[in-house]
């Protein structure tokens, strides 16, 4: 039997600013917001 209890999996993703200074800026510094992508997930895969 497979158990899995409480998996979360976060990733980073560009947080971009609109326009050309926004775009300008993203290339010299570039900042990164948090994404869930899952959260607190439980599951029990049975054999078979």
């Amino acid at each position: 039997m497979i158990q899995v209890e409480g998996l979360s999996k976060r990733y980073r993703a560009a947080a971009k600013q609109p326009g050309l200074v926004g775009t300008l800026r993203h290339f010299v510094q570039r900042r990164t917001r948090a994404v869930d992508a899952v959260r607190e997930v439980s599951f029990a895969i049975e054999p078979g």
